[in-house]
């Protein structure tokens, strides 16, 4: 395309990651219900292992209802700074509630 400049980057290592997700907590959470996509702006907690986020437990929530129906989830944490250096880390996985245990 003309006039659009791409920047390529490489990959960050695993312990500069989990230092990013544990700073940032605030990400985009991505579902999927049949040929629909539902994208929604959430919090999170990363404690090293998972990711926590916190929906509405409302009957009505249409983020319950895509979450639901969602097989593989994709959550995106990035940032770009007033200089145009940018970084993102995209996670992808199942959801489902904790238990009561958890």
């Amino acid at each position: 395309m003309e006039h659009v400049e791409y920047v390529y980057t490489g990959g960050i290592d695993e312990e500069e990651i989990g230092q990013l997700l544990e700073e940032r907590g605030h990400g985009v959470l991505a579902l999927a219900r049949d040929d629909d996509a539902y994208a929604v702006p959430l919090n999170y907690l990363y404690d090293g292992s998972r990711l926590l986020v916190r929906m509405s437990d409302e009957p009505e929530s249409t983020k319950l209802a895509y979450a639901e129906s969602t097989e593989t989830a994709t959550f995106i944490v990035y940032e770009m700074d007033e200089a145009g250096n940018s970084w993102s880390v995209m996670i992808r996985g199942g959801i489902r509630p904790l238990s009561a245990e958890e």
